[in-house]
């Protein structure tokens, strides 16, 4: 006659998910809060930014001032040099 071996389950612990939606809120509250001012400081920079970037490239454009060879390169006429 063969036994049957037993087959072990694993049950999930409490720490590692909570049984109610109470508890589920419970454990939230305990998390320290994030910090949300840093994105909305960072957005404000960006746009402040933004608008320099668009008048220099419409001063390189309306010169011809991009190197025609490596686009990625500024020639500097006499309002541009150091």
């Amino acid at each position: 006659m063969a036994t049957a071996k037993k087959v072990s389950v694993k049950k999930s612990s409490a720490k590692t998910r909570p049984a109610t939606k109470a508890a589920a809120r419970k454990a939230l509250a305990k998390k320290a809060p994030t910090r949300k001012t840093a994105p909305a400081k960072a957005a404000n920079v960006a746009a402040k930014t933004r608008a320099p970037k668009g008048k220099v490239w419409e001063y390189i454009k309306k010169n011809g001032l991009q190197d025609r060879a490596k686009r990625t390169m500024i020639n500097a006429d006499a309002k541009t040099k150091p």
